[in-house]
């Protein structure tokens, strides 16, 4: 496997809407630090609700007068609306307007897009995740269970959602159709990307075994289906480790 952060493109001012489930936020921390380390200005945001990172995880911190955004500077800047939930300090969306000004000013926009309370899997409901209209890239992230896990309410956030997504029944084993159906059904992470390049990333793959069901659910899906996605990645936020089991070439995008 390669350096994580190497399996993902890094275009300047490019703004990524991260999605999915079981790693986003780790994800979204990863390409930023990945990414100041390049010598890039990063801006993280949300458009729903983040857990309010760290001090080590940002340079700057805005959480007001979010018309300071259009003046970037080196490292990593988050922006967001402070709130408590859950006992939890949060950040949500800063005023969109002003938000979506800043974009051009970064190098990179990570976008944490979708909430999943947590938990590994999820189905999404008509109005999320909230992708902007300036988003140039979806990235979903998608960890890999073993094979067999029930779908109980303890692991799928919005059960009802996801079995109507998948068509499996509750307390089903999950199973290599069910992460194809989450990517290419009805309801699913292709439809809710709409036009925008859509990339997987199956989270969690540190062994060989889990990377040899992520290559399993890639080749099972049908052609034209792997042929809309812009690329599918293997591999470990933890470890920092990845792999690209398939990327579109230019002449097909």
């Amino acid at each position: 496997m390669d350096i994580l952060s190497r399996c993902f493109p890094a275009a300047n001012q490019q703004v990524i809407a991260v999605v999915g489930s079981g790693g986003k936020s780790s994800l979204c921390q990863y390409l930023a630090a990945a990414w100041r380390k390049m010598g890039k200005k990063v801006l993280m945001s949300t458009t729903t609700k983040i857990l309010l990172p760290s001090n080590s995880q940002y340079d700057r911190l805005v959480t007001g007068d979010f018309s300071q955004l259009a003046q970037a500077t080196a490292g990593i800047t988050i922006a967001g609306v402070p709130m408590m939930q859950d006992q939890q300090q949060k950040l949500t969306m800063p005023d969109e307007a002003l938000l979506t000004k800043a974009f051009s000013a970064y190098d990179q926009v990570l976008l944490e897009a979708d909430g999943s309370r947590q938990l590994p899997l999820k189905g999404w409901g008509p109005h999320e995740p909230v992708i902007l209209p300036q988003t140039t890239g979806v990235l979903a992230v998608l960890p890999l269970l073993p094979l067999g896990t029930p779908l109980t309410q303890q692991v799928v956030h919005r059960l009802p959602l996801f079995l109507t997504m998948t068509g499996a029944k509750a307390g089903d084993p999950l199973s290599p159709s069910h992460y194809r159906q989450i990517i290419a059904g009805s309801g699913g992470l292709l439809e809710k990307a709409g036009k925008v390049p859509l990339t997987i990333f199956f989270n969690q793959v540190e062994s060989k075994a889990a990377l040899q069901q992520a290559e399993d659910i890639l080749t099972g899906l049908a052609p034209e289906i792997r042929a809309s996605l812009a690329a599918v990645v293997a591999g470990s936020v933890q470890q920092e480790k990845g792999v690209i089991l398939w990327q579109r070439s230019r002449k097909q995008s």
